[in-house]
């Protein structure tokens, strides 16, 4: 087993890559070079008392198995890359039945989507119960994007509009089917539970609405909506004006 002894450092406004630190094996002394353990006044970027890691390498620390973090874990100008060697899992270390703690992935400097996007995850047993919430920043332009084979695909907007294939500019929920040779529909329901609607209509009724009773109006036909019914066919919703 192996004894280290770290000896008091110059004076020095930073740390020499021939700074020492001793190590005693077996009861034979070895002194390491290009590495430095550093614990001291102000050096480089490491505030006094703070304990610093420095390596000539692009490596600032690495350890071959894990590494605990009990408390913050802070990157400060800089990558947190994981090896290739191994799968990447970030997770809390708590246990089944007793996930009481949260994680948040903020694009920011605070839990706050006036910060910036984040992500926070709950545990089954927090607060949060489980739950997932993705958010954009609180800024013009904050929306959320998917994208898949390099393009995008759906658009969640700031006022909760969602857009499929296109920006939803124009509504609620805006479904573009912008392929000229796809050869598929733009919406498909399907309904298993064959007692129950296939949609529900909820507004106020009245003239000049949404939707309208007939009483004595004419519906004089313009146009003709195709869709598909599956094992029948097309068919055909007349629509066109009232009067």
């Amino acid at each position: 087993m192996a004894n280290i002894k770290i000896s008091a450092l110059p004076a020095a406004s930073s740390v020499a890559l021939t700074d020492e630190f001793e190590v005693n094996q077996g009861g034979t002394s070895r002194k390491a070079t290009a590495s430095q353990i550093v614990a001291s006044a102000f050096v480089n970027t490491v505030p006094a008392g703070g304990l610093g890691f420095y390596s000539p390498s692009a490596d600032t620390i690495r350890t071959p198995n894990s590494l605990i973090v009990d408390d913050d874990l802070t990157v400060t100008g800089g990558d947190l890359t994981f090896g290739s060697g191994q799968n990447a899992i970030l997770l809390i270390s708590t246990s089944n039945g007793a996930d009481n703690r949260a994680m948040f992935l903020c694009s920011g400097g605070a839990i706050d989507s006036d910060r910036g996007a984040m992500i926070n995850m709950f545990g089954n047993e927090h607060a949060g119960t489980g739950k997932m919430q993705i958010y954009a920043g609180n800024v013009a332009g904050g929306v959320i994007e998917s994208y898949t084979g390099g393009a995008l695909r759906s658009t969640l907007d700031a006022s909760g509009n969602f857009g499929i294939g296109t920006l939803p500019t124009t509504g609620k929920l805006v479904v573009d089917q912008t392929s000229t040779t796809a050869a598929i529909p733009t919406l498909v329901l399907e309904q298993r539970d064959v007692s129950e609607q296939m949609m529900m209509l909820d507004t106020t009724i009245g003239t000049g609405n949404a939707i309208e009773a007939v009483a004595a109006k004419v519906l004089t036909t313009t146009h003709f909506v195709k869709v598909n019914v599956v094992g029948v066919g097309d068919r055909y919703f007349p629509v066109g004006t009232i009067a």
